[in-house]
């Protein structure tokens, strides 16, 4: 599904549409560059003292595991590579300078909560699957969703009927397909273009919607994935949640029991550096740990296939007390 040209045509006349700052500019820019060496990314990354701050904490943090650890922003360069120091600085740059951006209509906090929260999710499964690309399913997982922001600046009323269902990620698509006869993720793939980003980011972010076993490759998959992932952490009643993310890991991986326990065990490990990376507290420490942790119990002692066909039935008995 693409957008029409009359919103293509609104769109393009809002003013202060989301675009990325200055910084994630030169960013995207040396990324283009096939041949950008370690002293080319470092003078792009020092420009933001922020951003060098963040590239220092990533390189330190317990996923690269450095021995003596990343003095030095070289040291940090050589840990990440400079195609995954890129990808970093430019997903840091882009939540610093969007969220500062704010419309009466859409949950800003709620947006970012689930948007950082698929990010890490996407980059967790990589984690857990032995993919070598999380940092690239990261910022896919960051920017599936940027399409919410450009629909609220176009028009500030549009997500404010939508009050009382913006936690039901489902409910909210299908009302923009009516309204608009599109989804944000068209819109995000449409923003994506324009600011020339690689292919495989806008053909994930304009998939991430899908649960159709027939996208194209893992990569989008894994951002398909990432956002029933976020909603488990994020739903008041985790349940029903938690058997749409269990049929869209079957669906679209594959994924068995252990395989999906992996991803989970994965994902609760990164949130809390996901939180202080871009301090934000992202899940509430007591309920969100013990709903996942209530999940991966249900899925190695009944097994997915019992998930699926008794859904929020059997989550409630496994949360039963004995």
């Amino acid at each position: 599904m693409s957008i029409s040209k009359e919103l293509e045509q609104r769109l393009e006349q809002v003013k202060g549409l989301p675009s990325p700052p200055r910084v994630a500019m030169k960013i995207i820019e040396a990324a283009r560059d096939p041949d950008i060496n370690l002293a080319a990314v470092a003078t792009v990354v020092t420009s933001d003292p922020v951003i060098t701050a963040k590239i220092m904490r990533m390189a330190n943090s317990a996923y690269y595991a450095v021995p003596g650890g990343c003095a030095t922003l070289r040291r940090a360069l050589l840990t990440l590579g400079l195609d995954a120091t890129l990808i970093i600085a430019l997903s840091f740059s882009l939540v610093i300078g969007l969220r500062r951006d704010k419309t009466a209509g859409l949950n800003h906090e709620y947006y970012w909560r689930r948007s950082l929260l698929a990010a890490t999710a996407a980059a967790a499964t990589a984690k857990a699957l032995n993919r070598t690309d999380s940092e690239a399913l990261f910022l896919a997982g960051l920017l599936q969703d940027i399409g919410m922001l450009a629909i609220d600046k176009c028009d500030p009323d549009f997500y404010a009927a939508t009050a009382e269902f913006q936690g039901d990620h489902g409910a909210l698509v299908q009302y923009e397909s009516e309204k608009l006869g599109c989804t944000h993720a068209d819109v995000s793939a449409w923003l994506l273009t324009r600011w020339q980003l690689p292919e495989l980011l806008v053909d994930a972010v304009s998939s991430s919607n899908s649960a159709n076993p027939q996208i194209d490759n893992d990569f989008c998959r894994c951002v398909a994935l990432s956002g029933p992932l976020a909603d488990v952490w994020l739903a008041g009643e985790w349940a029903g949640s938690f058997r749409d993310l269990v049929v869209v890991a079957v669906d679209l991986l594959g994924l068995d029991e252990n395989r999906l326990a992996r991803v989970l065990d994965e994902l609760r490990d990164r949130v809390p550096e996901s939180e202080a990376m871009f301090e934000k507290d992202l899940v509430s420490p007591v309920d969100g740990l013990s709903a996942m942790e209530e999940a991966r119990e249900l899925i190695l002692e009944r097994g997915i296939d019992y998930v699926i066909r008794n859904g929020a039935e059997a989550a409630t008995t496994a949360a039963a007390p004995a």
